[in-house]
């Protein structure tokens, strides 16, 4: 029975609703060596979803992240992957969901430029926590004058401004070092159609207002 037909789907659906919780070791036998590329198909990635919605013990999410795992790239940058990722980081334990979280910082200049997978990496940003976070921030931040001139980047540049919108929630003083990145190119910049949008961001320009103030009184 394949995940990704659009008949079997609906009998797929109802089975993993009323059965996966007992069946655990069928579904790591049969389905997930099939995962990925039900993930990516239109009619599979809501079966995919459904399993993750269910899981409910730490074999079950086992199954289920080591299907995933080596994958998390592949599926954010997908119509239908995405989704799934998604729903990994809104059903599933924070601990389970550290490989999402070392894939996407590793990638992170890559998935931010792409149309569903910059949703992906502002979805990391409200969820992660503690040092898998602040690697995430310093990674987007590292591109982040890259980023905000890109069409999908700079959307995930501004959400890490807001984010970090307070010396509380910026400990490594993130917001700082993107202005620090504006700052010389902010002529530019502020004429450009996608980075402007950030320019304008108010946490940013408060910021730079603030930083080139000090330095005319000096």
């Amino acid at each position: 029975m394949s995940m990704s037909n659009r008949c079997s789907f609906y009998y797929f659906f109802f089975l993993v609703s009323a059965c996966f919780v007992t069946a655990a070791q069928y579904f790591q036998a049969n389905v997930a060596p099939h995962l990925i590329p039900a993930a990516l198909n239109s009619h599979g990635t809501r079966a995919v979803q459904k399993i993750l919605e269910v899981c409910r013990t730490d074999a079950q999410v086992n199954v289920v992240t080591n299907a995933l795992r080596g994958s998390v790239v592949p599926l954010s940058t997908d119509a239908n992957g995405n989704h799934v990722i998604q729903q990994c980081l809104q059903y599933l334990p924070l601990e389970a969901c550290g490989f999402i979280f070392d894939e996407m910082t590793t990638e992170a200049r890559i998935v931010s430029k792409h149309r569903h997978g910059c949703c992906v990496v502002q979805r990391c940003i409200d969820i992660i926590q503690g040092e898998p976070r602040r690697r995430l921030l310093a990674r987007i931040c590292k591109f982040a004058l890259e980023l905000m001139q890109n069409a999908f980047g700079n959307y995930v540049v501004q959400y890490m401004l807001d984010a970090c919108g307070g010396q509380a929630g910026d400990p490594d003083g993130n917001v700082s070092k993107v202005v620090a990145q504006v700052l010389p190119h902010m002529a530019m910049l502020a004429q450009q159609k996608y980075s402007s949008n950030v320019v304008e961001v108010r946490t940013c320009f408060v910021v730079c207002w603030s930083s080139s103030s000090s330095s005319s009184s000096l």
